[in-house]
């Protein structure tokens, strides 16, 4: 997997450096933990990353709004720091 980042770090990295605009759409495991394709690309020199999940990360039924709001800016758990944005998903 992290070779796989790496890559995919790399070429949108040259991507930005030759002036385009980038909309980069991966599964969750490569952008959780702060290990992943944007810090990747933020070591070739890419600046501007903003990074969506959906929330929570494994779907939990009968799980409502509150509650997910709840856990997400719960600081013990640390979730919040994982994205600039999240999807709810009740």
């Amino acid at each position: 997997m992290a070779v796989w980042n790496e890559t995919m770090g790399e070429q949108a990295a040259r991507r930005v450096a030759e002036g385009h605009t980038l909309l980069l759409v991966a599964g969750q495991g490569h952008v959780l933990y702060k290990a992943g394709v944007p810090e990747s690309a933020a070591r070739r020199g890419v600046s501007a990353a903003v990074v969506v999940l959906p929330y929570p990360f494994m779907p939990e039924d009968g799980v409502g709004v509150p509650e997910m709001l709840a856990r997400l800016r719960d600081p013990a758990q640390g979730d919040i720091q994982q994205a600039d944005y999240f999807r709810l998903i009740p």
